[in-house]
């Protein structure tokens, strides 16, 4: 009995992480759900959390926003959609099961990158 409960739990456990994020294909078919929107939002306030711990603890962040630019939701969309763009000219494949958070990501880190170790 206890063996099928971890089973159960297992099998859960990978169904609600599957589909916590979002691909490239859902994304472009949804971008203008309010959902999207604030999923968005959430990968940008956590990616934040990240470097502001890495910057706390005297490492390198992962990407630079200048200090007195404030980021919204459609900058961060128009990350995504000028980061899919480049992919789709430049893939020989479309690579539309990537994830959004991945791309998002690889964005700021393209358009924001870090000048040295200090800041």
């Amino acid at each position: 009995m206890k063996f099928k409960i971890i089973i159960i739990f297992i099998i859960l456990l990978i169904a609600v992480n599957a589909s916590a994020e979002l691909t490239i294909k859902e994304y472009l078919k949804d971008k203008n759900n309010r959902d999207v929107a604030i999923f968005i939002s959430g990968l940008a306030v956590g990616m934040g959390w990240v470097n502001t711990e890495l910057r706390m603890t005297k490492r390198q962040p992962l990407f630079c926003i200048p200090e007195k630019l404030v980021l919204n939701v459609k900058n961060y969309q128009e990350i995504l959609d000028r980061l899919i763009q480049e992919m789709r000219e430049t893939r020989t494949s479309r690579d539309d099961e990537y994830t959004v958070g991945l791309i998002l990501l690889e964005g700021l880190k393209e358009t924001f990158p870090c000048k040295d170790n200090t800041q």
